[in-house]
């Protein structure tokens, strides 16, 4: 369809169009499937058995917009302190594996430091060899694209320490060399994170990959759930008087869940900053939004009324 066919069509399912040029802007930039159909949910009548959407009277384009730039503005304020997570995990991991195994990664990276548990996607492999291959082929890449850190250890002395080889593995890498780690190994890693179970910061990271990769495929955030990675129950559960056992999983696999994840993995004073930054977004989307009230949205992201006591 051309721009002229696609508003004609949105104003045939009810949707308000106040400003055409405006909306010729919006569909050029943004696309009719990014801005429509990622963001329309919250605005539709409930039509059930019918094929096409109707909108709520009264829903314009630019409250559907609205919400897809709140979303966006989410996505950068979070994106950013999942790289504070991700450094952090990242320092921490390789400081204490380093301490067990060394600096030199023809020692550190051999098979019998991690766990001999077969991998059922990979007959005939464990997770660690598999995970092993993932970082070998990581420092290949490094090495052929001349990364400076990278080049300079390999040429120079040999060996490649785990502090430097982190900065080329990926968010997800790091959380699968966790997971394969000794449980003894763990431990001390989970201690620097408050948590006393070691199997509970691995479920932790493992969400936090799904959180990052949904921001930097610029994803739809604000309703995005792990499913069935599901974050264990933590303290902040308990302050916040969420039942883990609740039906609709609110707080395990939600933005909720992911708040919950970063007050765990960043120090206090850089996580507080970003509560604030969320009350602002949810105060322009407050000005802009006129069929639906805020608290629909609030409640896509799992936040129950008292969310903001995570900055305590």
């Amino acid at each position: 369809m051309t721009y002229e066919e696609q508003i004609a069509l949105l104003q045939k399912r009810g949707l308000v169009i106040p400003n055409k040029e405006r909306a010729l802007r919006i569909l050029g930039d943004g696309n009719y499937y990014n801005i429509i159909n990622g963001y329309k949910q919250l605005f539709l009548l409930d039509k059930r058995g019918t094929e096409e959407d109707q909108f709520k009277p009264g829903t314009s384009l630019d409250e559907i917009y609205a919400l897809s730039q709140f979303d966006r503005r989410l996505r950068e304020a979070c994106f950013a302190r999942i790289l504070d997570a991700e450094c952090r995990v990242k320092s921490i991991i390789s400081y204490e594996f380093s301490k067990r195994y060394g600096y030199r990664d023809a020692e550190y990276l051999r098979t019998e430091n991690f766990e001999a548990i077969n991998d059922p996607w990979y007959p005939g492999k464990t997770y660690a060899e598999h995970m092993l291959e993932g970082i070998h082929k990581a420092m290949d890449n490094a090495l052929v694209i001349q990364n400076t850190s990278i080049t300079h250890y390999h040429n120079e002395h040999g060996y490649i320490p785990l502090w430097v080889l982190v900065n080329v593995l990926s968010l997800g890498d790091m959380s699968r060399f966790y997971r394969c780690m000794h449980r003894e190994d763990q431990k001390p890693i989970a201690n620097r994170f408050d948590m006393s179970k070691p199997g509970d910061l691995a479920m932790l990271l493992r969400s936090l990959t799904l959180y990052r990769n949904c921001c930097a495929h610029d994803g739809r955030f604000y309703t995005f759930s792990t499913r069935t990675y599901l974050i264990p129950c933590t303290i902040w559960h308990e302050r916040l008087s969420i039942s883990y056992t609740n039906p609709k999983k609110v707080g395990q696999n939600d933005i909720l869940a992911f708040l919950i994840i970063l007050r765990q993995l960043i120090r206090k004073e850089a996580f507080c900053p970003l509560v604030g930054e969320i009350e602002q977004t949810l105060a322009t989307l407050v000005a802009e939004l006129h069929t639906i009230d805020i608290r629909v949205v609030e409640q896509e992201m799992g936040l129950p009324a008292n969310w903001r006591k995570l900055a305590s």
